[in-house]
């Protein structure tokens, strides 16, 4: 198969302008006699799509690098009429695919040996969600500090599809963060637990039944409110605020619970907790 026949066989087909990875398929036959055809696979992300912007960037300039790579300078002016025609269709700028390529074009091999190999191995890369307008700030706050966000989106396929399972009954379930209202007032305890919900009630239930002094410092806060005002706790209306399996991600978690909520909690309860989260706790509870 030729290369003009291909690539009028591929003007044919349509890409589609989803949300999704579109793949681009470039070929090219033998060339004088030297083996130097080849099949190429690029995933481009729509640029209107929910991931961040490095990501999005990221994937044009991947299309760029693997395409004139692997390609003979001959066919790079066909190649970036291509490249061009592929990114306009998922929407992203003109100016930003100039930019690009040139970029690309006018960059030479890098060395094999980094003289920032001890910078490089300093940088922190930490996973967290992209959420548009806010991960774009946070990040500029970490890389001050060393620290690269490393962006994931939220959005997958088992946000959309239909969960065959039963879901659990919440005593039946772990590793969560609960709340258990008070009866006898509008405050309520939050806790986190790695074991069965249901053993931490009977925990909880145990507690509030056999505490009976005032001195003891390792009753919690439930038992403590519950011996001082006489109220009693609503353990069957238990709900559940949040699910995590890391515990340092689940204690964060329990400490934004609290300071989110009116609860009876000691102050000790959240006193790990950053202050980068204050603002955007008190911005909830405005709202609310």
């Amino acid at each position: 198969m030729t290369t003009t026949a291909f690539m009028e066989d591929f003007e044919k087909t349509e890409v589609n302008k989803l949300d999704v990875l579109e793949f681009a398929q470039i070929m090219r036959s033998n060339y004088t006699n030297s083996s130097l055809s080849f099949v190429l696979f690029v995933g481009v992300i729509n640029y209107h799509s929910q991931h961040s912007l490095n990501q999005r960037i990221g994937t044009a300039k991947n299309l760029i690098y693997r395409a004139f790579t692997l390609s003979d300078p001959i066919f790079h002016q066909e190649i970036h009429n291509k490249i061009t025609s592929i990114l306009r269709l998922n929407n992203y700028p003109a100016s930003l695919i100039r930019r690009l390529i040139n970029q690309h074009l006018q960059s030479r091999p890098k060395s094999t040996i980094s003289t920032n190999d001890n910078e490089e191995s300093s940088k922190i890369y930490c996973s967290f969600p992209y959420l548009r307008g806010l991960t774009e700030r946070i990040n500029t706050i970490t890389k001050k500090h060393n620290c690269i966000l490393a962006c994931y989106n939220k959005n997958t396929l088992n946000n959309f599809y239909t969960k065959l399972k039963d879901p659990l009954p919440i005593e039946k379930q772990s590793n969560v963060i609960y709340k258990i209202p008070c009866s006898g007032c509008n405050s309520s305890y939050i806790g986190q637990t790695k074991q069965l919900l249901s053993n931490r009630i009977k925990q909880h239930i145990y507690s509030c039944n056999t505490h009976s002094s005032k001195d003891d410092d390792n009753k919690t806060a439930l038992v403590e409110h519950h011996i001082n005002t006489g109220h009693i706790f609503n353990f069957k209306d238990v709900t559940i605020e949040d699910s995590e399996t890391n515990y340092r991600k689940r204690t964060i978690s329990e400490m934004i619970h609290i300071k989110a909520n009116d609860t009876i909690n000691k102050r000790t309860d959240t006193q790990n907790l950053s202050r980068i989260y204050n603002i955007l706790i008190n911005k909830y509870k405005n709202k609310r």
